[in-house]
């Protein structure tokens, strides 16, 4: 049984101007590390195994902020298969501008962005990195600090979990254990 907790970075700035950022970047707001500080609170108590993080600066320094409260191996473990979806060209675009596009791509996975990916390469990479884990540990606990896209992916391609439900809990915690039969549960934490 391996147990992952799942968190999306803190909210950015460009989060509330709703720019589009994928592997663009942008600073955290206050309220995304009191969420950041909120969220350690939880798992206070816990204690990991191993840390990957998304390289991108958004979720190293959200990884940064939690892990004075937490119970963390001495070096974090950075992957790219953990960062946001590569959105091309509409990277840092304003998403009002691109709702229409956005959402034909997520009807169409497997279309990638324009000089980006696709919404299946994401679930691929994503998954894949959970798969390889699992099969070089037994009993493992460990934390992953990462982006909505791949934080998405991982708990509907595992959990069956729909987008709205998996929206209202953006800022939580998703808890994935995978048992020895192939179960998986996702408790929101």
């Amino acid at each position: 049984m391996n147990t992952f907790y799942i968190i999306r970075h803190g909210q950015t700035k460009d989060n509330l101007r709703h720019i589009i950022q994928g592997h663009g970047d942008s600073e955290l707001t206050e309220a995304g590390v009191s969420s950041l500080l909120e969220r350690a609170k939880k798992l206070k108590e816990i204690k990991f195994d191993e840390v990957f993080c998304s390289p991108l600066l958004r979720a190293k320094q959200s990884l940064l902020i939690m892990s004075p409260y937490l119970l963390l191996p001495a070096t974090p473990n950075y992957s790219d298969d953990l960062k946001e979806i590569d959105f091309g060209l509409y990277t840092k675009q304003p998403l009002s501008q691109l709702k229409d596009k956005i959402l034909y791509h997520k009807a169409n996975p497997s279309i990638p962005y324009p000089k980006g990916e696709s919404g299946e390469q994401l679930i691929h990479r994503s998954c894949q990195f959970i798969d390889t884990i699992n099969q070089q540990n037994n009993d493992g606990t460990f934390l992953i600090v990462t982006h909505f896209g791949v934080l998405e992916s991982i708990v509907t391609y595992y959990a069956d979990e729909k987008f709205e439900d998996i929206c209202i809990h953006k800022d939580d915690i998703a808890r994935l254990i995978f048992y020895s039969n192939n179960e998986v549960a996702l408790t929101w934490v």
